[in-house]
Formats: structure tokens, C-alpha cells, sequence
């Protein structure tokens, strides 16, 4: 279980409770966890998965109560963030959020992360994430900062 997976297994209200995961992305994000835990969880993203439990649309298109919204790596893209807030907060009353801060990847941190991919890759796996960080920040000027975040 991923960390994330872990801190919104342990924040939520106790099973039975429908769950909106956004952004869950091709691989399903949470889903399946929140499913086993016994919720009604539904991951929402343009990528989404085939499946009862996906839909293939952007969480400003869904409407409906749930108990919690989980939201992992998801906020620093959503323009404009005030509206996609209300949006949120308009769906349930607990937002579960997992950010990161780019912009503090230092070069050293950033040589260690694309070793540490590389060799994982070699290996034969297939890790999730950029194999270029500088790539990477480079596709994204636009994200919004932490402090704008927090």
C-alpha cells in the first residue's frame, strides 16, 4: 500500500462511504484499495480505466454527495484553482490531498531520482514517474506553486 493509500485509509470515516477520487489516472489511482476497504469509491480522470468504478471525466463534470474527496498529485493542475476548490468542497465536506514541490528538487536530488530510475529500468521494472525530471518541469510551467496550494 502506498503511503498516500495508508494516510487516507487512516483519515477516513470508518466503511461503509462513497469516496471521489480525482485524477486517478490510467492505473486507477486508490480505487481498488478504497473498494477493498469496503467503500463505495469512484476515481474520475479523462484516462480513467474501463470499469464500473471509473469514469472517464474531468471532476468538474461530476456532480453528486460523497463523504471525501482524495486528490493525489492532482491540485497543482487544476486552472483556475479557486473554482476547482469550490467545486471540491461543493461534492464533500473532507478534501484527502497529496502535493509535491517541484521546484525544491535540487540537482542533486534530481541525478539521484534518474540513477535510481535508471537502474530500476535495467532491472526490468517499470517505475512510475518521469525518467527526466528537468523534462519533466520543463512540460509543466504553469503548475501552481505550494504556498498557492497550501
Amino acid at each position: 500500500m502506498s503511503d498516500f493509500g495508508t494516510f487516507v485509509l487512516d483519515q477516513l470515516p470508518p466503511p461503509p462511504g462513497r469516496i471521489l477520487e480525482i485524477g486517478c489516472g490510467k492505473d486507477g489511482g486508490l480505487v481498488d484499495l478504497l473498494t477493498a476497504a469496503g467503500y463505495d469509491a469512484l476515481g474520475v480522470d479523462p484516462e480513467a480505466p474501463d470499469g464500473a468504478s471509473y469514469r472517464r471525466v474531468r471532476f468538474e463534470d461530476v456532480d453528486g454527495t460523497y463523504d471525501a474527496v482524495v486528490a493525489g498529485r492532482v491540485l497543482h493542475h487544476v486552472n483556475p484553482l479557486d473554482e476547482g476548490i469550490a467545486k471540491l468542497a461543493s461534492l464533500a465536506p473532507l478534501l484527502l490531498v497529496d502535493e509535491f514541490a517541484p521546484e525544491r528538487i535540487d540537482a542533486g536530488a534530481r541525478d539521484w531520482y534518474e540513477a535510481q530510475r535508471r537502474m530500476l529500468v535495467a532491472a526490468g521494472a517499470s517505475p512510475p514517474g518521469p525518467p527526466d525530471l528537468g523534462a519533466w518541469a520543463a512540460r509543466h510551467p504553469d503548475l501552481h506553486q505550494p504556498e498557492t496550494l497550501l
